[in-house]
C-alpha cells in the first residue's frame, strides 16, 4: 500500500484480493484484472457489474434492507468511468515523476507492484468494457435472477430457463424454452467462464448453480454435474478470513470457493429424497432458496405457483433435516389489496413452520409489474388494487415484526430488488 502527500492511497492487498484506491472525494475498488467493480463519490455508491452494467445504489426502508436501485444509462457510465481513468492517470504521472513522495509511503516496497497494476486499469478503457459485456452475453443466457445474500458468487448455468414458467407474476422466463446442458456443454461453459474471469476469479467465493431451478435435473445427472464444478472450482468449507488469499496462494495457484447455492421449486419434493438431499449436501450444497411467495394457498392459486404451502413446508423441514441451509423468498405486495392480511397473516403461519434459524434467510423483494407478464391484467380484470411501495414496505415490516421465533434462532432478513440483478 502507499500514501503520498499528493493525496491518495493505494491499497494492493485489501481482503478478498482487490485493490483500494482512495482520492479526497472519491473511493474506487478494482479486481486483480483491473476491472472496476465499486464506486463511492459524493455519497453515491456505484456498482459495476460483469455485464458492464453500472447500478447506483441506495438504501431505504426497514434496517436499511430493501433497496432501491437505477441502472445508469450508457453515457452516463461512459463519463463516470472516464473521470476514473483520467483520476488514475493523475496517480500513475504522479508516482512516475515525483519518485520522492514515496519517503512518505506506509509500505515502499509494494510501489513497484503498484505502477504496473494502474497501467493495467489504464488499459482497461471503456472499449475494454464493452468487450466484457459482448463475452459476457456470449456465455450466459440472460441471468435474470438470484439471491442478494449469495457471497461474491460465479454463475455456473447447468440450465437455461425455468421448467415450469407458468407463474403470472413471472416475466424473466417468457418466450424462452428451458434447457439442460449435457456434460460436456457445462465443460465447456465452465471453461469460458474461467477464460473470462482471468484474475477476477480470485475475489469470488462461492458458485451459485442457475437458473431458476437448476435443481429439477434429474438425480444422477444432477450429481455428474456437481462433481464437474467441484473439480473445476475445489471448495473447502469455513476457509474464508481476511487473509484468505495470501494463505492459499502460498499453498497453490488455485482460488477456493466456500460453497454452492442454488433454487428449488417446492414441487420438486417429489423428486428428491431425504438421502439425496444428503448427499447433495457432501457434494457442497451449502444453500437452496425457494420461492414461498406467500404463504395463503389462495394467493398461490390465484398466481398459478406450481406448487401449495404444505408441499413448501415438507421440502423445507427436509432440506433443513439435511443439514442444508434454506433461503424463502417472499413477494410483498403479491394479491394487492384483496389479499393484504391474508397474505401477511398466512405468511406469518407458513414461516414459523419451516424451523428456520439464524443460518437460514428470509428473502423479501417488492412486487414487478410486467406488460410480459399475466399478472397486470389478472389484478386489472379481479379489481384489485396494486400497493404502492411504501404499502408494500409496511407490509414486510407486519410480515417480519409478527414472528414468534426466539431471537436465539431468528433467519436473516434480507432484501432484494429483482429488477436490477448484480453480478
Amino acid at each position: 500500500m502507499t500514501n503520498c502527500e499528493k493525496g491518495f492511497f493505494v491499497n494492493l492487498h485489501a481482503p478478498y484480493d482487490l485493490v483500494y484506491i482512495k482520492l479526497p472525494d472519491s473511493e474506487y475498488t478494482f479486481d486483480k484484472s483491473g476491472r472496476l467493480m465499486w464506486i463511492i463519490k459524493d455519497d453515491a455508491k456505484i456498482e459495476r457489474n460483469l455485464n458492464n452494467k453500472f447500478v447506483l445504489k441506495s438504501d431505504i426502508g426497514f434496517d436499511y434492507l430493501y433497496k432501491k436501485n437505477r441502472v445508469l444509462s450508457y453515457n452516463e457510465s461512459w463519463e463516470l468511468y472516464k473521470n476514473i481513468l483520467h483520476e488514475i492517470q493523475f496517480i500513475l504521472n504522479t508516482m512516475k515523476s515525483e519518485p520522492h513522495c514515496s519517503k512518505n509511503c506506509d509500505v515502499y516496497k509494494h510501489e513497484k507492484d503498484i505502477i504496473p497494476f494502474l497501467e493495467k486499469i489504464i488499459s482497461y478503457d471503456f472499449e475494454a468494457l464493452l468487450r466484457d459485456e459482448q463475452n459476457f452475453n456470449s456465455i450466459y443466457s440472460p441471468i435474470e435472477i438470484f439471491p442478494s445474500d449469495i457471497p461474491h458468487p460465479i454463475i455456473v448455468q447447468l440450465t437455461q430457463g425455468c421448467s415450469y414458467n407458468k407463474c403470472t407474476f413471472c416475466y424473466f422466463y417468457k418466450n424462452r424454452c428451458f434447457k439442460i446442458k449435457n456434460l460436456e456443454e457445462l465443460q465447456r461453459h465452465i471453461f469460458e467462464i474461467k477464460e473470462f474471469l482471468g484474475d477476477s476469479i480470485f475475489n469470488k467465493r462461492s458458485i451459485f448453480l442457475g437458473d431458476a431451478n437448476a435443481l429439477t435435473i434429474e438425480y444422477s445427472l444432477l450429481i455428474s454435474m456437481l462433481d464437474i464444478v467441484r473439480k473445476e472450482f475445489p471448495i473447502v468449507q469455513n476457509y474464508y478470513n481476511e487473509n484468505r488469499f495470501i494463505l492459499q496462494k502460498n499453498k497453490s495457484n488455485k482460488t477456493r470457493f466456500d460453497g454452492i447455492y442454488s433454487f428449488i421449486d417446492a414441487m420438486d419434493d417429489r423428486k428428491l429424497t431425504l438421502n439425496q438431499f444428503k448427499e447433495l449436501k457432501k457434494r457442497n450444497l451449502e444453500k437452496i432458496y425457494i420461492g414461498l411467495e406467500s404463504g395463503s394457498n389462495r394467493v398461490l392459486s390465484f398466481i398459478k405457483k406450481c406448487n401449495t404451502v404444505e408441499q413448501l413446508i415438507n421440502i423445507t423441514q427436509t432440506i433443513k433435516q439435511a443439514d442444508i441451509k434454506v433461503g424463502i423468498m417472499i413477494i410483498a405486495g403479491i394479491g394487492g389489496d384483496k389479499y393484504y392480511n391474508e397474505h401477511v397473516n398466512e405468511t406469518i403461519k407458513v414461516i414459523e413452520k419451516l424451523n428456520l434459524n439464524t443460518e437460514d434467510t428470509i428473502n423479501f423483494s417488492h412486487l414487478v409489474l410486467s406488460d410480459k407478464a399475466s399478472y397486470k391484467q389478472d389484478i386489472i380484470k379481479n379489481g384489485i388494487k396494486k400497493l404502492t411501495y411504501d404499502q408494500e414496505q409496511h407490509q414486510i415490516d407486519e410480515i417480519v415484526t409478527g414472528l414468534k421465533i426466539s431471537t436465539t434462532y431468528f433467519p436473516n432478513i434480507r432484501g432484494y430488488e429483482v429488477e436490477n440483478v448484480r453480478f
